[in-house]
């Protein structure tokens, strides 16, 4: 699933104001598409940007503009229902160079964890190397995703192998899914980071009730800016890269790398282990393993 939540940022572009074309209407409500009636792009958490990006308030404001013009150059309303259509076949290769092979390890960093038979659920799956890896440990498999691209890989990936436990694949939005209280390990990864932060609140929150008492929530995402201003101005370029190339190309919520050590706390999950990986002199992905109270 890959979607935003617009107009939680409460940012203002006169340029947008002004007399861009607003899309009304609840096409489409799955989490984040069309939940009001005009769509925002999804601009958020500036206050809590480096200051090389809060203090070009213009940037923020051709974001805007930039993704409803992308909208209405590419399709309108009609894109909004697979953003990963055009991105979703290149998606795992470019994370894989731009990482040097660091996500797809961060993405299995806690597989040793997973035991045959375990119920497993993997949130946002994409093309789904995680979720392979896991089945062939003899895990219950669920992936849960609301891009049809995405699936459709996923499927070609897993078409003709024999797991211990057949794949359930589960074609919707995230927050519909209500198998509360049924799996051992619930994943996101790299997931929580296409939305804005009322609405990975939102996801986590479900997610902890998808999970069986006891059981786990694995977060593999980019790791929270840590160590000198330096070394955090060089993380924090490193994850804006990222953002604003998926900003555009999927409209992929922008916003500063999220610290979900923090939020699952609030959730009252406790932390049991935390597994960095390095790149470029600095920790830059981090999987996180919680238990859930």
């Amino acid at each position: 699933m890959r979607a935003h939540a617009p107009g939680s940022s409460g940012i203002r572009c006169p340029a947008i104001e002004g007399g861009l074309p607003r899309f009304a209407g609840p096409k489409n409500r799955a989490i984040g598409e069309w939940r009001g009636e005009d769509f925002r792009a999804p601009v958020s958490d500036a206050a809590r940007m480096p200051l090389f990006l809060t203090g070009v308030r213009d940037l923020r404001c051709s974001l805007e503009i930039g993704m409803e013009w992308m909208i209405l150059m590419s399709g309108g309303m009609d894109l909004m229902n697979d953003k990963y259509r055009i991105i979703g076949p290149l998606y795992d290769i470019v994370a894989r160079i731009y990482s040097a092979g660091r996500i797809d390890k961060c993405k299995t960093a806690m597989h040793d964890h997973i035991r045959p038979d375990d119920y497993v659920l993997f949130a946002g799956v994409g093309q789904g190397t995680d979720a392979v890896a896991a089945a062939e440990r003899g895990a219950r498999v669920t992936v849960v995703d609301l891009s049809d691209s995405m699936l459709d890989i996923f499927a070609g990936r897993i078409s003709g192998r024999h797991f211990l436990h057949p794949v359930e694949t589960v074609h919707t939005d995230i927050l519909k899914y209500e198998e509360y209280g049924k799996f051992d390990m619930v994943y996101a990864n790299f997931f929580l980071n296409v939305f804005t932060r009322p609405m990975v609140l939102a996801v986590i929150e479900h997610l902890a009730k998808l999970a069986k008492p006891g059981g786990y929530v694995v977060i593999g995402d980019f790791a929270l800016p840590s160590g000198g201003a330096v070394a955090r101005a060089f993380q924090s370029l490193y994850w804006y890269i990222a953002d604003i190339f998926f900003v555009f190309a999927a409209r992929n919520a922008f916003h500063p790398v999220y610290d979900y050590q923090t939020m699952l706390k609030g959730h009252g999950f406790q932390i049991e282990k935390v597994r960095c990986f390095r790149f470029l002199f600095d920790d830059r992905f981090c999987s996180i393993l919680a238990r859930k109270g």
